[in-house]
């Protein structure tokens, strides 16, 4: 016997998977601020001023991975969820996006 899909259920996980996608990506560009602020702090040429740059440039790396990621997920999430889900599905992508939006305003300083 199929297990009924629970909606609620879909869109709480979906919103949790964008979320987390969305903290990769700050939490990796936090700590590329953090070897930058290192590098900064060493004589230009030494090892640990290098090493220092090779975390940020990992981390830098890894943030736009995340951010890519995070972007291709919910354009998939946009294009699909209504498609299965009807007006429920709409009205969860209309409140992700306002999320996503007012987020990116307040990680800006912008709210």
């Amino acid at each position: 016997m199929a297990e009924e899909i629970n909606a609620k259920e879909i869109f709480s996980l979906v919103d949790n998977a964008s979320g987390i996608f969305a903290f990769a990506h700050e939490s990796f560009e936090q700590i590329a601020s953090l070897f930058e602020a290192i590098a900064a702090s060493l004589p230009k040429h030494s090892v640990a001023h290098r090493l220092a740059k090779l975390g940020e440039d990992v981390c830098d790396d890894r943030a736009s991975t995340f951010e890519n990621s995070r972007d291709e997920y919910n354009g998939h999430v946009d294009r699909y969820l209504p498609r299965f889900y009807g007006d429920e599905g709409r009205a969860l992508v209309a409140c992700k996006s306002r999320r996503i939006s007012d987020a990116e305003q307040s990680s800006r300083g912008n709210a």
